[in-house]
């Protein structure tokens, strides 16, 4: 796979900086699309799902579990909301003040998909981050967030079996100077992953996590 072809990289998560200045403006009609789209609804006890495929491997990340049945009071929980086909379009996350919640909105590319993340309050709402995961093949080959705090991109290669194998990236701000790094997976028995990263100018790289993997990213179904 020619990954120089590709929109990811660090001139392509410019693409995503316009898209959350805007994102304000167009916040009742993303919503409204959203809720139009969503035919079922799933609760869990905290997030799930992410476009980010490394973000559950973070030990600060733990993914939470799906509820049996309705909660009695939503407070710390999540709704995700389903389309009829199974793509997830909606999450909202709940808080203790019932006026305050998080909610994410994606939407579905050809080959790739697109979120924006909004905090909600009773007096304003403020967005989190813009981001974009692209896919080849089932399998995902860039991912690119902007936020409020900073931007990052990571490009992936997969193995045979879908898992991830390799990663490399930058991250930076407004105020800072890039951070470039790279990192690599090992699969160990009974479901455990080591995650090995490499910032540049580090001698040797460090074992950023070691855990089991306790979530798998339904995003990368979305796609033949």
């Amino acid at each position: 796979m020619n990954l120089s072809k590709l929109p990811i990289g660090r001139g392509h998560v410019l693409e995503l900086k316009p898209l959350f200045e805007g994102a304000l403006q167009r916040y009742p009609e993303l919503i409204a699309s959203a809720e139009l789209n969503v035919e079922r609804w799933e609760y869990a006890t905290s997030p799930i799902y992410d476009l980010d495929p490394l973000q559950f491997l973070q030990p600060q990340m733990r993914p939470g579990q799906v509820c049996d049945c309705l909660p009695q009071s939503r407070a710390g929980y999540v709704r995700h909301g389903f389309t009829s086909d199974g793509r997830l379009v909606f999450e909202q996350r709940f808080t203790k003040v019932p006026e305050n919640c998080y909610r994410t909105l994606y939407i579905y590319k050809n080959d790739s998909i697109l979120s924006y993340a909004f905090h909600h309050t009773s007096s304003r709402e403020e967005v989190s981050n813009c981001s974009r995961l692209i896919v080849r093949d089932s399998v995902p080959v860039g991912f690119q967030r902007w936020g409020s705090r900073g931007w990052y991109w990571y490009t992936y290669e997969c193995s045979g079996d879908h898992r991830l194998s390799e990663y490399k990236g930058e991250a930076g701000a407004d105020d800072e100077c890039a951070r470039s790094f790279s990192g690599r997976l090992t699969y160990k028995d009974k479901g455990i992953v080591e995650v090995w990263e490499k910032a540049k100018g580090d001698p040797v790289p460090w074992q950023r996590f070691r855990g089991k993997v306790l979530a798998t990213n339904p995003f990368w179904k979305c796609f033949p």
